[in-house]
């Protein structure tokens, strides 16, 4: 043990004798574990690192799957509940369902998330009060007009004041008191604001449970009892009940899956980068080691046994990998700081924490310590297997590399370019699909669109008088800003709403050609059409006498549709009804066809859509035209519309913002693999400069006898040039044919990815030459300036 110090003390003076070797290797190492570091660091923080309440690992949610051959189809969450508070094996279940409102406070209104809780989720959860407190008992036996907002909505409305105790705050138009404000930071069940009491006896449309599994309890045990638990209260109530009750880990529940399985598959690129990296970084050891033959020998000469030597040159090797993984933590920094800068976190995942913590630091520490074993031991243990007699006998001119070694080394560097190229292409096709993806025609015009957004919730919007009413005066102030040019109304933006409703459809007399009857519903008030810039290809829009008039309803239908069902006959005129729709019983009369729109993705194959009179639909985009930049009366018709009902949060963008948005996600998966393929290809740059700076050192004799015979210094140069090119040649080669594997994957996931598109290739094919050129040039200078003299004298 007492060697340890002192081996450690020589490594670190072999590192500091070596500079440029030592640099490059450092270099590497830092690139590669940083890179690693940084998506173990995100997958730690997503799957690893505990929750954010006390003994979390207890915590669970339950959750229910069918159960084979039963013929019931009941189970109410009530039912579930019944279950979960049946069996000890779980304690203090408490049921919550979420939703989005319209709330209130003090300082205006804003669109928040609301959870309605049957129990006391605070204390199952250990979270103590800033001020006040939770929900009492008989509050939820009596449904109380009483809330808990979060620490932040506090801070906004409330501007953190312990005198808001008390004071209302309105959800869809009913007065809550508050009666406490969460710990900061306190979110659960995603991202929610306010806490009311659930009514048990209603139905809500989707509820979620939480517990507390019992000391000794196993998750295992707890499902054991909880499926009995089951069938007795299935018996219990006088019927079987189709759904099991289990339970999972609450981490597992709150984990968003997808993001968890995009982050472990960049880990895994990221190691597999690192351990090309570590190859490439061994072939450049057995080099190095081959210019220290002499001095391997020698200790072997003067009594150092075969393990002393290969424990010093591991340690070397530790020592490189210990500072490359230093300088890794930093870079991991940077990349966890642009990661969260660009990428974010998910929506409802405020909880989660990317910084660098122990679990981090030992993996960034096992990370170095593999590597160290990784490039450093075969080469070690290579480099002790010497002919002593021969190694002492020769002269510093003959030392040099054996042709195995180089031979190995440049197939390590080439497998590291053919790994740069098929990353660097991959990421290039997703960003040349993204900007196809961008410029797709969504069907309308969507530049100089401003829209604003609110939901009518609430008695006082109750009846659709109240809210058409709303959406022409609404529409009538905004319509007189200067700078407009026309105002409608949605239910559903294109692109930006994506759940939109579907109905079947029914033709009146015979039917028309065509399968696959049904259809989108959109509904729109006032010359939508005009208002987008929705081409209208045969007959009119809606007029006002028409929404004035709802005894006859009128209708649009797009293209597609008039396509498939009536491509012989002109379909103006025509009926038909929509059972799964507000007008379920009312046949609707096609007044115009409209051209097409994207309401999902881009370049989707078009599907029926239907245009219906606004009246039923609580959730309202006015659209805006405006004569030049949206944004430029944005404040303006923000104002206007909340003169109408200064109660209703507003939630106002353009639409290039709306646009923007929904390509973001195609953004970052391009920039993350971009960012892969940057790591990559830098590290191939150093590979290609280490091969030629050795090959330069070790064959200095040859080009100086090169130069003496007469050659020119630029020959030399091309000399070099020529050799890393060949290099080179071999990555691109086998980095063509990975890069087609790669994007012939994307093509099935992204649209507009080609499998194999010439111009991505030859563009990736060029830029790795580049590299390898740019990473030879200064080997090569150094080459072609040698002093023939002096090196032949040495």
């Amino acid at each position: 043990m007492n060697t340890i110090p002192s081996d450690f003390t020589c490594a670190f003076r072999q590192i500091a004798r070596h500079r440029a070797f030592s640099a490059t290797v450092i270099v590497t190492l830092a690139l590669g574990i940083g890179a690693t570091t940084t998506f173990f660091s995100i997958l730690n923080a997503l799957t690893f690192r505990p929750l954010a309440f006390p003994d979390s690992d207890r915590l669970v949610a339950v959750r229910t799957f069918e159960r084979p051959q039963t013929s019931s189809s009941e189970a109410s969450y009530s039912s579930v509940l019944d279950v979960a508070r049946s069996t000890p094996a779980l304690r203090s279940a408490v049921a919550f369902t979420s939703r989005e409102v319209n709330a209130a406070g003090a300082e205006g209104a804003e669109r928040a998330l609301s959870s309605a809780v049957s129990g006391d989720l605070f204390d199952l959860l250990g979270a103590s009060f800033s001020i006040g407190r939770p929900f009492l008992a008989e509050e939820h036996r009596s449904h109380a007009a009483v809330a808990v907002i979060s620490h932040r909505f506090w801070t906004r409305h409330y501007a953190a004041d312990p005198q808001a105790i008390g004071r209302p705050v309105v959800i869809d138009g009913r007065a809550l008191d508050i009666v406490g404000v969460a710990p900061e930071g306190f979110g659960f069940p995603r991202d929610t604001d306010i806490w009311v009491v659930m009514d048990e006896s209603a139905t809500p449309p989707s509820v979620g449970v939480v517990g507390r599994l019992p000391d000794g309890v196993s998750v295992a045990q707890a499902n054991a009892a909880l499926a009995a638990a089951s069938i007795d209260v299935g018996s219990a109530q006088g019927r079987q009940l189709s759904l099991s009750v289990g339970v999972i880990r609450l981490r597992e529940w709150m984990t968003p899956a997808k993001q968890q399985r995009l982050i472990t598959a960049m880990l895994f690129a990221t190691v597999l980068i690192l351990l090309i990296a570590c190859a490439n970084l061994a072939g450049l050891l057995v080099a190095h080691l081959g210019s220290r033959r002499q001095e391997i020998a020698v200790r072997t000469a003067l009594g150092a046994c075969r393990s002393r030597i290969v424990t010093l040159l591991l340690m070397e090797s530790l020592a490189l990998a210990l500072v490359g993984g230093a300088f890794g933590i930093l870079v991991a920094q940077w990349g966890i700081a642009l990661f969260a800068a660009t990428l974010g976190k998910p929506d409802g995942q405020g909880w989660l924490n990317f910084a660098i913590d122990g679990r981090v630091l030992l993996f960034t520490f096992g990370a170095s310590l593999a590597t160290a074993l990784l490039f450093g031991l075969v080469p070690s243990i290579g480099a002790t297997r010497l002919d002593l007699r021969g190694v002492l006998q020769e002269n510093v001119r003959t030392v040099g590399v054996a042709p195995r070694g180089r031979r190995l080394r440049v197939i390590l560097v080439a497998t590291q370019m053919a790994v740069s190229l098929g990353f660097i292409a991959a990421a290039s096709a997703v960003v040349v699909s993204t900007r196809a993806f961008e410029t797709l025609g969504p069907g309308f015009a969507r530049e100089q669109l401003a829209v604003l957004h609110v939901t009518l919730a609430g008695t006082a919007y109750d009846s659709a008088a109240a809210r058409m009413a709303f959406v022409d005066r609404a529409s009538t102030h905004v319509g007189a800003i200067p700078g407009v040019v026309r105002v409608s109304a949605t239910s559903h933006l294109p692109l930006a709403d994506r759940d939109v409703p579907y109905s079947r459809v029914e033709f009146e007399g015979a039917e028309p050609n065509g399968a696959g009857r049904a259809a989108s519903l959109r509904f729109v008030a006032g010359d939508y059409p005009g208002t987008v810039g929705l081409p209208i290809r045969r007959g009119r829009s809606f007029s006002a006498a028409d929404a004035a008039d709802p005894r006859t309803p009128l209708v649009l239908v797009n293209e597609t549709m008039v396509r498939r069902y009536w491509p012989d006959a002109d379909p103006l005129g025509k009926r038909l009804r929509l059972p799964d729709s507000p007008y379920r019983d009312a046949w609707l009369t096609i007044a115009g066809v409209v051209g097409d729109v994207s309401q999902r993705n881009p370049g989707d194959d078009p599907e029926n859509q239907v245009y219906l009179p606004l009246a039923h639909s609580r959730d309202i985009s006015v659209v805006v035209r405006a004569s030049h930049d949206a944004a430029s009366i944005m404040m303006s018709a923000r104002r206007a519309v909340a003169s109408v009902d200064s109660t209703i949060p507003i939630n106002a963008r353009t639409f290039d913002d709306v646009h923007a948005w929904y390509v973001r996600d195609r953004t970052l998966q391009g920039f993350v693999l971009g960012s892969l393929g940057l790591v990559a290809l830098v590290l191939a740059a150093l590979g290609v400069y280490a091969v030629m700076a050795l090959l330069v050192s070790h064959e200095r004799r040859e080009f100086a006898i090169r130069i003496a015979l007469g050659s020119s210094n630029q020959a030399v140069q091309r000399l070099v040039l020529g050799r890393s090119l060949r290099v080179a040649a071999g990555g691109i080669v086998a980095g063509l044919m990975l890069a087609s594997v790669m994007t012939s994957l994307l093509s099935r996931i992204f649209f507009g990815v080609r499998p194999f598109d010439p111009r991505i290739m030859m563009g990736a094919a060029l830029l790795l030459a580049a590299t390898a050129l740019f990473a030879s040039w200064w080997p090569a200078r150094r080459a072609m300036n040698l002093d023939p003299m002096a090196v032949l004298r040495t």
